[in-house]
């Protein structure tokens, strides 16, 4: 069948009626019916002959996880997480599962980066309810998801910290496979998560680095969140240390040391910007037009702007104590 995969009517319905119990339809909501629509609307289901046919992978996933759950053979996923029915069918069977803690965190507490990833899916994709009823599970969440982090910063470990702060906060909004930071992902990214990552910054740094920390030399150099001034931000990057003789510094001139940079040096996460080569040198352009230099440079003054306006939504201040 290639990539369909055929069921009975009676077992299409059997589990097309646990799939509408666990997403919390009304209890008169018809299996019947539904399959129905899925037939006769949507087309992702295919009559042929007494069987019918899925002609969607995630139906296949949903196919896998409901069989996995029936049959007790987690370890499947957990040996063929990596292939995609068998991702999607991962999330799927978190879903189903009345306590999904031990099974996430399997996947949190991986080194493999796409396996923390699929963690952050499983648990993003619970119910609002159950997440907030799991509370090991949001405890054993923060515990694994910034325990390298935090093993950076404690070594003074500063660049690897910076670059771990950057794959962290691109895995928590999502933006993995952009590969950068957009304004909605920074205006709506999670307050807990940002501030657990301010917090281990402050205390690492002794009260040094970390965006809350930016954020008062941000609005000392007379900025207002959310609202980007060119200007500001040019006194703003010469305060942190990001520019020298009127440029901005490349990433790999930053300095990723406690005693040798200037307040609020970091994090420098590189945040998107533009960019195009020009005698074989990368400029690019803040969102003014205004042209700097250098590869992989910092972020623009925007992106700056709207992560203090985030700060400041989600109450985050410096509050360190020696």
């Amino acid at each position: 069948m290639g990539n369909t995969t055929t069921i009975e009517y009676s077992e299409l319905l059997s589990s097309i009626q646990n799939f509408i119990q666990e997403l919390g339809y009304p209890e008169s909501t018809s299996a019947k019916d539904f399959v129905e629509r899925l037939i006769h609307v949507s087309e992702l289901i295919l009559k042929k002959d007494e069987y019918y046919e899925f002609a969607h992978n995630l139906f296949q996933s949903y196919l896998i996880a409901l069989e996995i759950k029936r049959l007790k053979q987690e370890n499947l996923l957990k040996e063929n997480w990596e292939q995609n029915l068998w991702y999607e069918a991962c999330i799927m069977y978190a879903t189903l599962l009345i306590n999904p803690t031990d099974f996430i965190v399997y996947f949190y507490n991986q080194s493999n980066p796409k396996a923390q990833g699929l963690a952050e899916r499983c648990y993003w994709e619970l119910p609002v309810k159950k997440r907030r009823r799991l509370e090991l599970l949001e405890q054993k969440r923060q515990t694994s998801l910034f325990t390298q982090l935090e093993t950076y910063l404690k070594n003074g470990q500063w660049r690897e910290a910076d670059e771990e702060t950057m794959r962290l906060m691109l895995l928590i909004a999502k933006r993995e496979d952009e590969g950068w930071l957009d304004e909605e992902s920074i205006n709506n990214f999670p307050c807990e998560e940002l501030r657990t990552i301010d917090k281990l910054w402050v205390d690492n740094s002794g009260g040094k680095f970390g965006f809350s920390v930016q954020k008062k030399v941000w609005l000392d150099c007379g900025g207002v969140p959310g609202k980007y001034d060119y200007d500001v931000y040019k006194k703003f990057a010469d305060e942190v240390g990001w520019r020298r003789g009127g440029d901005l510094l490349s990433y790999d001139e930053l300095t990723f040391s406690l005693n040798s940079s200037k307040q609020a040096h970091l994090p420098a996460v590189r945040f998107y910007y533009r960019r195009v080569s020009v005698a074989s040198i990368e400029v690019g352009w803040s969102d003014d037009g205004r042209r700097y230099r250098s590869v992989g440079s910092i972020s623009d003054g925007r992106k700056v702007s709207f992560l203090a306006q985030r700060l400041v939504t989600c109450n985050i201040s410096q509050t360190y104590t020696s």
